[in-house]
């Protein structure tokens, strides 16, 4: 138990650090040209999907979706591979 929480947390310390390379690159910019109020918003779309990610995706993911992306069943299945694919009950149509 303790090994899958510690994945976990690796998991969601490497999101955090892309978050933060995102971040420096987008302050990076600047130095290309690109307008001060076009990386603010940049930064802001970030910010939110950074949000998004932390606290209302989970609250959308299920076993079984007709949203592809919200299914964990579909999400975790190989397409390439027998061993790793998942038989639905349902159509990812929405």
């Amino acid at each position: 138990m303790r090994k899958s929480l510690a994945g976990l947390d690796n998991f969601s310390c490497d999101g955090s650090t892309a978050f933060d390379r995102l971040r420096s690159l987008y302050d990076e910019l600047a130095t290309y040209g690109v307008k001060p109020e076009s990386i603010v918003h940049l930064k802001e779309d970030l910010h939110n999907g950074r949000n998004y990610l932390k606290l209302d995706y989970r609250t959308h993911v299920s076993h079984s979706s007709r949203i592809a992306d919200h299914c964990s069943a579909f999400g975790l299945s190989d397409a390439h591979n027998a061993a790793w694919q998942k038989t639905y009950d349902h159509e990812h149509d929405e």
